[in-house]
């Protein structure tokens, strides 16, 4: 009885660390896609921010289905009160406080630069799950031997 306990309290010690965990995989190595991004440009000559993401390559701008060239928008990647963050400036009075529409590539923040850090922090959590599952074998084997389904017959 008390090996059962052992595994439902393992188990779930397991799935919410886990869980946890992956999920910060999921964000410290994936880059991800804005696509269509809707966002109002602010007065010309000066700078809107989108907190958080790095620019990967360069953005798409549209007006509608029309491109607006990088000479009258320009989006960057800036490093703005400490943190990456892709800015949008206005290089031409016409697209001043308009809604406009981007669409990138972006790290988002957290992201992992090294890959071999992205790798081995994949690697962690697939060692982390094979431990629980490990440690579920065990005690299973363990009941299952105790009585004498497994290794000869319990004295």
């Amino acid at each position: 009885m008390m090996k059962i306990l052992m595994i439902f309290i393992g188990l779930i010690i397991a799935i919410v660390l886990l869980q946890s965990v992956a999920d910060q995989v999921f964000n410290t190595t994936t880059t991800l896609t804005s696509t269509n991004e809707t966002i109002t440009t602010p007065a010309n000559g000066t700078t809107a921010s989108i907190a958080g993401r790095t620019l990967i390559g360069t953005a798409t701008v549209t007006n509608g289905s029309t491109p607006v060239a990088s000479t009258n928008v320009t989006v960057a990647t800036a490093l703005v009160s400490g943190a990456e963050t892709i800015t949008v400036t206005v290089n031409n009075v016409s697209f001043a406080n308009l809604a406009l529409n981007f669409s990138y590539d972006f790290e988002p923040d957290g992201f992992l630069q090294s890959s071999s850090s992205r790798a081995i922090i994949v690697l962690v959590t697939l060692f982390g799950a094979l431990a629980a599952l490990i440690f579920v074998v065990a005690l299973v084997f363990s009941m299952l031997k105790d009585a004498g389904f497994v290794g000869g017959r319990k004295k």
